[in-house]
């Protein structure tokens, strides 16, 4: 049986499963005494040096202050990727913040299976996500919204936020790399948040 770690609370369930040499994870939301799981992370082979996520091999949760941060380390080719993913207190969200202190020229976006930019955070989604802008897509259940969205880095708010696109059951978190000297480190964040539709009835 593959080996498991859970991130929850009483609205999310974060599922880290090891495969192979790295982690993949899931986002699920949490219904009552149900799971519903909407988000899956698309992994790669070993050997790629520019892969659709984040190849995370080493994974530590730590607690603090009532909160538990999953925080994730790995690397491919030259480059080294750390993220951290997060239950936001009293807010029904997931924040997640990825970094990566690359070494060596970026591919062009065409050599790297017609990305935004070979940084990036892809899922699988359970159903098809609708695009609200650049920075923002959501998926759309019976009655709740889950919104995925981008903003500049905290602190460093020259750095454009990242790049969301849609396409049939999958969704790519995207980074703007600038063209500073290397080695260098690119940054990009992503919230996840569920909200309720309030449907309106009508009094015969």
């Amino acid at each position: 049986m593959a080996r498991t770690e859970i991130l929850k609370d009483d609205h999310w369930q974060i599922r880290f499963v090891r495969h192979g040499d790295r982690w993949a994870h899931t986002v699920g939301v949490v219904l009552g005494d149900r799971l519903l799981p909407l988000l899956a992370s698309i992994e790669s082979s070993q050997d790629e040096l520019w892969p659709p996520s984040p190849p995370l091999k080493d994974l530590h949760l730590h607690d603090a202050n009532g909160t538990t941060t999953a925080m994730l380390v790995g690397m491919a080719g030259n480059s080294h990727w750390s993220v951290t993913v997060q239950l936001a207190q009293g807010d029904p969200a997931v924040n997640f913040d990825i970094a990566c202190r690359i070494k060596d020229e970026l591919p062009d976006a065409d050599d790297a299976r017609k990305q935004v930019s070979p940084l990036s955070s892809s899922y699988r989604t359970m159903v098809c996500p609708t695009s609200e802008s650049n920075q923002a897509a959501a998926l759309m259940l019976d009655d709740l919204s889950i919104r995925i969205s981008s903003d500049p880095v905290a602190g460093n708010e020259d750095t454009p936020a990242a790049i969301i696109t849609t396409g049939d059951n999958s969704l790519q978190i995207a980074a703007l790399p600038d063209a500073a000297a290397l080695p260098r480190t690119v940054r990009w964040n992503y919230c996840v948040r569920r909200s309720d539709i309030k449907r309106s009835t009508t009094l015969q």
